[in-house]
């Protein structure tokens, strides 16, 4: 082996060490320069090349989001916030407030939030958003060219159902995104709402549920009736004995026909209770028989819990 192989050697073995040392450097950067790209998972920091993006709640641009200010603009009327009301961040500590100095709640990098409309919740690394011990939401993180998932999705995740919202975490951090959503733009009414799927505190009148009418097929009303009066505080006893002694005192069909659902034929409608506290109480079912033309042997609830009372209804 001569002198001059072995000299050739090393310079090809330092080459190659050097360029691997190079390239791993590169890459190295080049991470660096990626991560620092995305919003910090924190309270956010001006970034004075970040471009604006907007939050859209129920398919409608809420609000925009300057990076560059860390200023939010209401774009609408909502959340008890009006369009135009700029509320800026101090990036110190966490806490947003309007050009008028009205207090509008805090985020922290522990994923404390205070809002002004649902008061103190926890951002989990999860993603799930909770108020005390409950669940009431979820961010998703994605990296889809479209900002947001603007609807709301319903998660049959957990009890109860978590709200799902999709975020861009390469535009904007799951903390301000969740500080956006279930502290500025949501209220306890609609997170109700929400949650149960219907409004608790709702009054129906006589107007409104015969609106919901499609047919009126008095065979089928009467096999309802019959089933509904056939049952004991209606069949709410152990969660409702205020049922007690009440009397069935109408039912609308909501669909024009009974459907075939592969051996049993349904329909859904609504029936309202009239109890001995004078309360009129509507409730959403469906009803089930297993033949055509037979009676209705079943009754299941279109949501479990619901129980609404109409404001003007007339008992005959």
């Amino acid at each position: 082996m001569t002198n001059r192989f072995i000299i050739k050697t090393l310079v090809a073995l330092i080459a190659i060490t050097l360029g691997a040392n190079i390239n791993a450097e590169a890459q190295k950067n080049k991470k660096g320069q990626t991560q620092s790209a995305q919003p910090q998972t924190g309270i956010p920091k001006a970034n004075s090349n970040g471009a604006v993006v907007k939050f859209k709640y129920n398919n409608v641009e809420a609000c925009s989001w300057n990076p560059a200010t860390l200023e939010l603009t209401m774009l609408i009327d909502e959340g008890g916030n009006t369009a135009g009301t700029v509320i800026k961040l101090d990036p110190v500590t966490g806490d947003f407030k309007t050009s008028t100095g009205e207090g509008k709640g805090t985020i922290s990098n522990d994923g404390v939030i205070f809002s002004p409309n649902l008061g103190a919740l926890i951002l989990t690394e999860g993603g799930l958003v909770k108020r005390g011990t409950e669940t009431i939401g979820r961010i998703l993180e994605g990296t889809t060219s479209n900002l947001f998932d603007m609807g709301v999705t319903v998660w049959y995740r957990d009890s109860p159902e978590l709200i799902g919202r999709n975020i861009n975490i390469n535009k904007v951090s799951k903390l301000l995104a969740t500080y956006v959503y279930y502290g500025l733009l949501m209220t306890d009414k609609k997170l109700t709402l929400h949650l149960l799927g219907y409004e608790p505190d709702r009054k129906f009148t006589t107007d409104e549920l015969n609106e919901m009418i499609k047919w009126n097929d008095q065979e089928s009303i009467d096999k309802i009736l019959q089933f509904e009066s056939s049952r004991p505080y209606a069949g709410f006893k152990e969660t409702h004995p205020e049922f007690k002694d009440c009397k069935v005192g109408g039912v609308g069909l909501m669909e024009g026909q009974w459907n075939d659902g592969n051996n049993w034929w349904y329909i859904d409608y609504w029936v309202v209770y009239e109890l001995t506290d004078g309360r009129n109480i509507v409730t959403f079912s469906t009803a089930r028989k297993k033949f055509r033309y037979g009676d209705v042997e079943e009754r299941f609830r279109k949501i479990d819990g619901r129980f609404n009372e109409v404001s003007d209804w007339k008992r005959k």
